[in-house]
């Protein structure tokens, strides 16, 4: 039971007092790991839950939506799949880290986080549970009250304020994560923090600029 408790303590520190819990100059990966897969699973069963009780709504809205598509699901797809979302801590994990690769990259760049890796890793396994707890509330959401074509707009205005407004509410509250542990393990200033934070939507913007001159470089060759 203390265990529990003090788990659970940890966590809350982390993710409502980041400084006080990134005080520590140890590296964060175990506990970040821990803490996540202990939040993904619980959400995962939560969902699951979810699922298994809204199981006529997810099958109306996948017949609904899979017509506009053009898509039959009129059979088994029509069914709830509980092994779909049994891979959602898999694909969170791997995007996480992933992520967390490029912001030490740039944090190389910088020259800083020399051998800094696992840290690194660490402070973005506790900064994605906000964006965690987004998903399973727009999840959530969707199962007890979806949108189906035909329905009143509003509601669909109404989902799509709730995700928007949620979104950013995450994207702050991993912001604050994010640069307070760099800020913490590093001794970054504020500017380079938040760099480091924004560096993935750098390399998406590289990333687009390099597909466009490539493609009107064929375009023009062609």
């Amino acid at each position: 039971m203390n265990t529990i408790k003090e788990f659970l303590q940890s966590t809350t520190g982390a993710l409502l007092q980041p400084g006080t819990f990134f005080s520590r100059k140890d590296s964060p990966f175990f506990d970040g790991l821990t803490m996540f897969l202990v939040t993904t699973g619980t959400c995962l069963a939560i969902q699951l839950v979810s699922g298994f009780w809204n199981l006529e709504t997810i099958r109306q809205m996948n017949l609904a939506y899979g017509r506009i598509g053009g898509v039959d699901f009129a059979g088994p797809g029509s069914r709830f799949a509980p092994f779909d979302r049994a891979l959602h801590p898999l694909f969170w994990l791997a995007v996480v880290l992933f992520s967390g690769g490029l912001r030490f990259g740039f944090l190389r760049f910088l020259g800083e986080g020399r051998g800094a890796l696992p840290a690194v890793q660490g402070v973005a396994l506790i900064a994605a549970i906000p964006v965690l707890f987004l998903s399973l509330s727009v999840g959530l959401y969707t199962d007890f009250f979806p949108f189906l074509p035909g329905m009143d707009p509003s509601r669909g205005n109404l989902w799509l304020g709730l995700v928007l407004t949620g979104l950013i509410a995450a994207a702050l509250w991993e912001a604050r994560i994010w640069i307070v542990g760099l800020r913490s393990y590093f001794g970054l200033n504020f500017g380079r923090a938040f760099l480091v934070w924004v560096s993935p939507f750098f390399y998406f913007f590289i990333w687009v600029v390099l597909l466009s001159v490539l493609r009107f470089i064929s375009m023009a060759t062609s």
